[in-house]
């Protein structure tokens, strides 16, 4: 049975969500301010997180599909 690509694509992006949230949250409570500026970091890897996770998952996804075709 093969993997739904845009699930996993979703969840993927979910978990970009998730790691960016925490990653903020590592900032704000540990005090570690980037030298670009808090809210410019976090608006830059909150969708370069979101597109990674998701692209990561839809990959996984196909090639694992496409491996069990060719069974």
């Amino acid at each position: 049975m093969p993997w739904n690509t845009r699930r996993l694509a979703g969840y993927g992006a979910v978990l970009g969500v998730v790691v960016s949230i925490i990653h903020a949250y590592v900032h704000a409570f540990w005090s570690q301010t980037p030298e670009d500026g808090l809210l410019e970091h976090v608006l830059w890897t909150i969708p370069f997180r979101v597109v990674a996770g998701a692209a990561l998952f839809a990959a996984v996804s196909v090639i694992r599909n496409w491996l069990m075709q060719k069974r």
